[in-house]
């Protein structure tokens, strides 16, 4: 079929900042779906994260770089980046790929620029969060299923393809982050979720929603404590910040009821460890939390976590790795004598803000520190103008950004998240995200803005 002259003029206006956008999004999300195992896919030699580092570095580059300069919080993120390279290159030749591997934590900052400046230079920008609404339903309905199903075939599925890889793999603390970042859009009401629906419909698909919400959230809490946690802050976010305080209460509580309702259903905690998802294990998660001896077999994983962090204050803050950090490459669950795995997989201390300290140093940690207050300052910031503004529209956007970026801050400090591409990669997009929205609103400050002068 021909096309028509409109499709022609649209197709000759595709520009290297939307190609990219489409397949990012795709790209995040199967990670928020498949998590782990989709991580491991290889495009050739290089995993699919590789992959969409280099053509978004060639996206960049055909877009112009000089639009990197009107980014927010540039200057801080590339010092950031900066000081992550100087404490790399000089391990390259030791460790090599090792050493690469381990600098995605600063690395897949670059994410944050491709993002913000293809939302500059594309104009999609009020678009992304619409495009979000139209994936909430298919990820509430797809992810406890997914996440149910691969714990149930893991076992078996786990040695297909190169060792160790489990390509059937789904970690409750990154899917949880989702979900914190789900019920801050619900609860904020940042744009319609779904499709059109039929005038009067519109109620039943909120709880409805919710419904789907809560079965998941429960879900990824009982296996957990960090995801937990992450969801708890990103509604509490949302909840503080939201320009309707009234509203927010009700699916809340609904969520909660749904929880109640579910509590005959559950098992009580196997004192041997292992968690199932009931209401009883994500109280006992939550418990664990607070009080050191609570007497389940929770309690081990997390003082084992408190020691290694420990030793990692005491040899940075108070010993000789103060200024450096240990560097990326080496292998710190060995170096520090905290690895608990045959293989000697572990590489992270399950603490992506104590990785800095340890790999960086003091002052990486210092600026990886100022970089997240001034981004949630900023925003904090923006969001004070919009409501002296009553403008509702940014208040809601900046205030989903916000508790979207805290769920990841928080579970980055209960797991090995940020140094991994499916929690790396989402969460410099988040940033990115957050900075063009800065720009964006910036603009729209300045141009709404006539002096007295100029309007008489």
């Amino acid at each position: 079929m021909a096309l028509t002259r409109r499709e022609v003029v649209r197709l000759m206006h595709v520009s290297p900042s939307r190609i990219y956008l489409v397949a990012l999004g795709a790209l995040l999300l199967s990670y928020a779906l498949f998590d782990k195992g989709f991580a491991y896919l290889r495009l050739g030699p290089a995993f699919i994260g590789d992959v969409a580092f280099g053509f978004g570095l060639l996206c960049l580059l055909a877009s112009g770089v000089g639009a990197l300069t009107r980014l927010p919080l540039i200057w801080p993120l590339l010092l950031f980046m900066g000081w992550g390279a100087l404490r790399t290159l000089p391990y390259l030749d030791s460790y090599g790929a090792e050493a690469l591997r381990d600098a995605v934590i600063w690395g897949y900052g670059a994410f944050a620029l491709f993002v913000g400046v293809m939302l500059l230079r594309s104009g999609w920008f009020s678009s992304i969060s619409r495009a979000f609404g139209l994936v909430v339903p298919i990820f509430l309905v797809l992810e406890p299923v997914l996440i149910l199903v691969f714990r149930a075939v893991s076992g078996e599925l786990q040695d297909i393809g190169p060792s160790n890889i489990r390509y059937f793999d789904i970690k409750a603390g990154d899917a949880a982050v989702h979900y914190g970042g789900i019920a801050a859009f619900l609860l904020l009401e940042v744009a319609p979720v779904g499709g059109p629906v039929a005038a009067g419909l519109e109620r039943i698909r909120e709880y409805l929603l919710w419904l789907f919400w809560s079965g998941g959230a429960l879900l990824v809490s009982a296996f957990s404590r960090g995801g937990l946690l992450a969801i708890a802050a990103a509604m509490l976010a949302a909840s503080v910040l939201n320009p309707r305080r009234s509203r927010a209460t009700r699916p809340v509580l609904l969520a909660s009821a749904f929880a109640l309702c579910l509590l005959p259903l559950g098992q009580a905690v196997d004192p041997e460890g292992e968690r199932v998802p009931s209401p009883q294990q994500v109280a006992a998660n939550a418990w664990s939390i607070l009080d050191s001896n609570s007497g389940t077999a929770l309690d081990g994983t997390r003082l084992w976590r408190l020691e290694w962090w420990n030793e990692i204050i005491e040899y940075t803050l108070f010993g000789d790795y103060f200024w450096t950090g240990k560097g990326f490459g080496i292998n710190l669950a060995d170096a520090d004598g905290f690895q608990v795995t045959e293989d000697g997989s572990l590489r992270s201390p399950h603490n992506g803000h104590l990785t800095i300290l340890a790999r960086m140093g003091v002052p990486g940690l210092l600026i990886w520190t100022a970089l997240q207050a001034a981004f949630c300052g900023s925003l904090l910031r923006a969001l004070a103008r919009a409501r002296r503004r009553g403008d509702e529209a940014w208040v809601r956007l900046d205030a989903w950004i916000l508790a979207y970026w805290l769920a990841f801050i928080v579970n980055g400090a209960f797991d090995v998240f940020l140094e991994g591409p499916q929690g790396g990669i989402w969460f410099w997009c988040v940033f990115g995200f957050g900075m063009a929205a800065l720009a964006v609103q910036r603009k729209a400050e300045k141009d709404a803005f006539v002096p007295a002068a100029v309007s008489a």
